[in-house]
């Protein structure tokens, strides 16, 4: 796996890189040049990422990081404990003191296997409107209503969608007969295929009458939130799938949560 570290302060780069080597899980290399960082980023896949809040532009690199790559573990780098704050405020996943640089980068080495957890090659994200990525890459389905099973699935936290519900809310209002059963084992096909031009195995899985996924093979906003809404309550914007209307009982449940830590 690769780190890329953002600082122009050759000091704390080369301090960092120091620790690195003593890392075998993680090749690093430190790009002070904003260009050819964003260019390395776009080009390569990155890990894990290390900004430092000395450079002025950090909060734009933060931005065009989550929407180059989406699931890279990223880590504001200062040298105040208050400065913590912004790993909160962006959105990120840690804060390295430079002045507690030994115990702070142990601590990085030691929950890396934690955090890479969610660095899957799939990313789904729910808050909002339903969106898919692959590599960090947006997808698309050509297929809207496999693109919604798929939404339906991982709504469903890894448990099973059967036939009958799935022709229900993605067909409703239509005759429970071969022809809509027909649209389902089609909308399952084209999921299957989608994954397949991948290269993805093991995601999506489908038996007689019914479908899912598995939810830990993928990174999901929902899944996270769900798992600590404390610590997560940020990645909720008020809205879930919303161009889904059987998503809106999900929705009530994930605002009751919300509240309780709001």
């Amino acid at each position: 796996m690769k780190a890329l570290i953002y600082c122009k302060n050759m000091k704390i780069s080369k301090n960092l890189l120091k620790y690195f080597e003593g890392c075998s899980e993680l090749e690093s290399e430190s790009i002070p040049d904003k260009k050819e960082f964003l260019k390395r980023f776009e080009r390569d896949r990155i890990h894990l990422a290390m900004v430092s809040l000395e450079n002025g532009d950090f909060v734009e690199i933060v931005e065009k990081i989550k929407s180059h790559k989406i699931g890279t573990v990223i880590y504001l780098i200062g040298n105040k404990d208050e400065e913590s704050v912004n790993v909160y405020k962006y959105r990120c996943d840690g804060f390295l003191n430079t002045k507690n640089i030994e115990s702070d980068m142990k601590y990085l080495f030691d929950n890396f296997s934690l955090l890479s957890k969610r660095i899957h090659r799939l990313k789904a994200v729910t808050f909002g409107r339903f969106d898919l990525f692959v590599d960090g890459e947006r997808m698309e389905l050509r297929n809207k209503k496999a693109k919604e099973l798929l939404a339906l699935c991982i709504d469903k936290c890894g448990g099973r969608v059967s036939l009958e519900e799935a022709t229900d809310k993605l067909w409703y209002g239509r005759p429970y007969d071969d022809r809509v059963k027909g649209l389902y084992r089609k909308a399952v096909m084209d999921v299957n295929a989608f994954f397949r031009s991948k290269g993805i195995k093991d995601v999506f899985m489908n038996g007689r009458g019914y479908c899912c996924i598995k939810k830990d093979l993928l990174d999901c906003d929902y899944y996270r939130f769900l798992e600590n809404p404390k610590k997560e309550k940020m990645l909720y914007n008020g809205e879930y799938m919303f161009e889904y209307s059987w998503a809106e009982e999900t929705l009530a449940r994930i605002e009751m949560l919300y509240q309780n830590y709001y």
